[in-house]
């Protein structure tokens, strides 16, 4: 060990013992450890002589240790002593915290690099961010989670998922998404899922997992990826913008896929108090800048601002009938709207999220119905966003946001912005508006989704309204 990597490992030993270590220096001073059989055995000694040191001071100050009754053959090497079982204890808890590569135990091989508005269910690992992890099992309920194996492998989990960990090359995914990103090093990484084997061969790809029934849907971003059929042998080869899908018996060919890889389905009803009136959606609709086949919804409003400029991009409306309320009496107001999960496209590849939502101005911008609004003839729509509206034609009424990873709850806005509003329309037919304002980072990135008023199981967006008498 040189002198600058001697030095970095005291640094990072001190600041252990004074309880100063960040999740990131604390990772790096994990790897070290596992790594380095000559760091381990400097650690071990500085530790020992810390302790070493820390008895020697108690000894000296006899009104600070406690009443505690020791033979006189026990008493009189005391300290050194008790610096001895120190030095024992610390060797055992470097190990038993940080793992080696050498011992006999469950070996760490992984770390819980970063996580997202996690929730996670019973598992056997640890979940807190810049955990060393051995083999066992993570149950993500909620957000995402990326894990970094030794071996260099990163693999991001979106919720809900179930994984376990084998070792720095090998883990099976149970349910749930994958996405994964691996470098030269670690080549040949291996994820197993009830109905297939895929194997990289130096990649990102995502897998997922029908936790019902097994089936196995992988997609290729970049580079080249092995799904082997476990039972048939039957191997297909998966190149850039290539995915395949496994169920049962079957093994599909390599076939183009959708920039929006299907992937994954709720929310509680809506109660207010006696003096509250719910107003659900008299009608409601997503408008889209290109379509994708297969990524319609009568069920859902679709939500999307892509990285693309010509999209696609998706925006809702929500028409409300007030006509059976004095608007003009409105003393409070909130919009909820309940996300539920479209399957459609990458949470990973869309950060923390922003919505606004719009007050659509005028009386003849409030004439459209769910079967002819489209992407140009859609009130106040700017047709190159997927975000904006006509100025002129929209008012702002308020904002919420949704963490990365969440993609069911209920959402929305309140305040004096939206009751203002709803005070202002003569005609008791309003216009709302949502848009996604925050884009996805790469293409393939998620599509939210609201359940609309024909949704089988959830509310419509509804409208909760105080009047004054």
């Amino acid at each position: 060990m040189n002198d600058t990597a001697y030095q970095e490992l005291i640094d990072l030993a001190n600041a252990h013992i004074e309880g100063k270590l960040d999740p990131e220096p604390r990772t790096r001073l994990e790897s070290i450890l596992v790594d380095d059989e000559s760091a381990r055995r400097i650690f071990v000694d500085f530790m020992h002589d810390h302790a070493a040191l820390h008895w020697d001071q108690i000894g000296e100050n006899e009104d600070s240790i406690v009443d505690f009754p020791l033979s006189e053959s026990t008493s009189k090497s005391g300290g050194r002593w008790l610096a001895a079982a120190a030095a024992v204890v610390v060797s055992g808890v470097v190990f038993f915290m940080f793992g080696s590569k050498t011992n006999g135990g469950n070996e760490s091989f992984a770390v819980m690099e970063k996580t997202s508005a996690a929730r996670w269910e019973s598992g056997n690992l640890p979940t807190s961010e810049g955990s060393r992890l051995g083999s066992g099992t993570l149950r993500l309920a909620e957000g995402l989670a990326t894990l970094r194996f030794d071996s260099g492998a990163e693999v991001i989990l979106e919720a809900p998922a179930e994984i376990e960990l084998i070792d720095e090359m090998n883990c099976e995914l149970a349910r749930g998404t994958l996405v994964a990103d691996i470098p030269d090093s670690a080549i040949g990484f291996r994820i197993e899922t009830p109905a297939a084997n895929v194997v990289d061969y130096g990649t990102r790809f995502a897998v997922n997992v029908d936790g019902s029934t097994g089936a196995t849907r992988t997609q290729v971003f970049e580079g080249l990826v092995e799904v082997e059929h476990p039972e048939s042998g039957e191997i297909v080869e998966l190149k850039t913008g290539e995915g395949n899908f496994v169920a049962g018996d079957s093994i599909s060919k390599a076939a183009k896929t959708p920039d929006e890889g299907d992937w994954s389905h709720a929310s509680a009803p809506v109660r207010r108090g006696p003096d509250w009136s719910l107003i659900q959606t008299s009608r409601d609709a997503y408008v889209y800048s290109t379509k994708i086949a297969n990524h319609m919804s009568d069920e859902m409003l679709l939500l999307k601002n892509s990285s693309d400029e010509r999209g696609p991009h998706r925006k809702t409306y929500l028409g409300f009938d007030l006509s059976k309320i004095d608007p003009t009496k409105l003393t409070e107001a909130e919009l909820i709207l309940n996300f539920t999960p479209t399957a459609w496209g990458l949470a990973s590849s869309v950060s923390d999220s922003e919505f606004t939502v719009y007050g659509v101005t005028g009386e003849r911008e409030d004439d459209w119905t769910y079967r002819s609004m489209t992407w140009q003839n859609a009130p106040a729509n700017i047709m190159n966003t997927g975000d904006t509206l006509k100025t002129g034609q929209a008012k702002k009424l308020g904002t919420f946001s949704i963490a990365q990873g969440i993609q069911l709850g209920q959402f929305g806005i309140s305040g004096d912005s939206l009751v203002e509003f709803l005070r202002s329309e003569s005609d008791q037919n309003v216009t709302l508006v949502v848009v996604r304002n925050t884009q996805e980072t790469e293409g393939g990135g998620l599509v939210h989704g609201i359940a609309s008023r024909r949704h089988p199981a959830l509310p419509a967006p509804t409208l909760a309204v105080r009047v004054s008498d």
